[in-house]
């Protein structure tokens, strides 16, 4: 008798154990699956409004630079003033003209752009990287305009900075294709 009541305080209290256990176990995978979803959805709508503030700010930018690629007549590459002869008629201040300034989305989400896959990833970088060498071979063309020594630089800068610029197009357009997956248009 008093080994049946031992054995039946044993079952009593591994079966106690084991639903215990079991609870835990439950609680933790559904704790878990929780966090998780939450964790994905936070994820994909960081993802919407970061792809949603670059796609409108590369639309911005496209507004700067594709008048200034349409106004570049090839068939100047010797006039050193071609690049002051399109951006000067807009009554813009040539020694304060910037593409891009450091409060731009780029230099405030450079670390959160890795949340997108490799190809957006790439272009971001290829967009922004060009667009801001595009900047500073325009900085490089103003300081040696001719009349100053150098001007062979003159020439270099300016063919440079429309090189950077006719990428930075390319990267844009194609860039913008990719955000269209996650931007949410509001029409």
């Amino acid at each position: 008798m008093l080994n049946e009541s031992l054995t039946e305080s044993f079952l009593k209290e591994g079966f106690s154990l084991v639903s215990s256990l079991l609870y835990i176990i439950v609680g933790a995978l559904v704790g878990y699956y929780v966090s998780d979803k939450q964790w994905k959805n936070q994820r994909s709508e960081q993802m919407k409004s970061l792809a949603t503030g670059f796609y409108h700010e590369i639309t911005e930018i496209e507004k700067i630079i594709d008048p200034i690629i349409k106004k570049e007549n090839p068939d100047s590459h010797y006039n050193p003033g071609k690049l002051q002869s399109i951006i000067g008629p807009k009554q813009i201040d040539l020694d304060k003209f910037q593409l891009y300034d450091q409060l731009g989305l780029y230099f405030q989400f450079r670390k959160e752009i890795y949340i997108f896959n490799n190809l957006i990833v790439k272009d971001l970088l290829n967009f922004y990287d060009n667009l801001l060498s595009a900047d500073e071979f325009y900085k490089i063309y103003c300081n040696s305009f001719p009349g100053k020594p150098g001007t062979t630089t003159v020439y270099d800068a300016q063919d440079r900075f429309f090189l950077h610029l006719h990428e930075a197009q390319k990267a844009g357009l194609s860039l913008k294709e990719s955000l269209k997956f996650y931007v949410t248009f509001d029409n």
